[in-house]
């Protein structure tokens, strides 16, 4: 199994291992670690010389640490839906590669990637790491961008898309869900997975390339971040029943204007869509709980599960009836 659970120090750890990027002969295989009990869900498809897709949700009722295995001259693609993706170096300082709700591309040689999670926390990430001969098939075929990165990869240099994570929007939300929600198997779940990674890769980099038509910005100092960072807290804790502007504004002293375009700014959508898909992902997981439609729309803040539902396929693209429980 790639997935081994350990009990370290009192706390449980999670260690995710790889395969050597040369074992291209390996067979293909998907591996399912579902443990209804601890209400965890953990599955990786290895499609040999090409592609290893993992993707996991846990409700950590105690701390958990988890470690993925780190080889070199291999391109991650990593979607931290809930929890933030950490670099520890050799000397032990630690930094945010992806924060939560964000996503992020890169090539880290020297780091160990740990991802800590807190006790009654959630935790559910996707991860795609591209075998180098894929990439660099791929860099000939197209050139740039591909060109930069699978150089960088094949010199061992560390790097990555963006200094820090972009906002996993709702265009990449739909296809992350219609990739871990697959029920296809053999040369049809091949097809579709390899698919719904190149959309990610073209959705990865177009957000990229936004990013930096837009770079002559006034970025968001510093100060103001920390501030829209506690809306964010805020707004999570709040979805339900979320503050008007006016109170956000003043639960942060931030002003309206700059808590609405550094907002914007921040994590690419407004404070109205983010409630909005935070929602919806909320209502996600819980339908996986075996819950019924209506009273996961009423547990969220919806009045009619017909408006629940509406939205729901919108982002979706299925209704809610036909999440599948873990």
């Amino acid at each position: 199994m790639p997935f081994d659970w350990t009990l370290r120090d009192g706390k449980q750890q999670l260690f995710i291992h790889d395969y050597c990027p040369d074992a291209t002969g390996l067979p293909e295989r998907r591996i399912t670690d579902i443990d209804k009990g601890q209400n965890r869900e953990l599955s990786e498809v290895l499609i040999p010389g090409k592609l290893i897709i993992r993707w996991g949700r846990l409700v950590c009722a105690g701390p958990l640490g988890v470690q993925f295995a780190n080889p070199q001259r291999q391109l991650d693609m990593f979607f931290a839906l809930s929890g933030e993706l950490r670099r520890y170096q050799p000397d032990g300082v630690s930094s945010v590669l992806c924060g939560s709700g964000q996503h992020t591309l890169f090539h880290e040689p020297t780091g160990r990637l740990c991802m800590d999670v807190a006790a009654d926390s959630l935790l559910q990430f996707v991860s795609v790491r591209w075998h180098p001969d894929l990439l660099y098939s791929l860099a000939e075929t197209y050139g740039d961008p591909l060109v930069m990165l699978a150089q960088q990869v094949m010199a061992g240099e560390s790097m990555q898309l963006t200094a820090t994570g972009l906002p996993v929007v709702s265009s990449l939300q739909t296809v992350l869900m219609q990739l871990v929600d697959v029920s296809l198997s053999g040369c049809l779940l091949k097809l579709f997975l390899e698919a719904k990674v190149m959309e990610l890769l073209v959705l990865q980099l177009k957000q990229f390339q936004e990013l930096e038509a837009g770079a002559d910005r006034m970025p968001v100092p510093a100060t103001d971040f920390d501030k829209l960072e506690e809306v964010r807290r805020i707004l999570q804790q709040e979805f339900t029943r979320p503050p008007t502007l006016a109170a956000l504004s003043r639960a942060v002293g931030l002003n309206e204007f700059k808590l609405k375009k550094g907002f914007r700014e921040a994590y690419g959508t407004s404070v109205y869509d983010w409630v909005l898909n935070y929602r919806l992902d909320v209502g996600y997981q819980l339908l996986q709980q075996q819950l019924s439609v209506s009273e996961v729309a009423y547990r969220i803040g919806y009045q009619h599960p017909a408006h629940f539902t509406t939205a729901f396929r919108k982002k979706y693209g299925i209704p809610p009836s036909q999440i599948k429980a873990i």
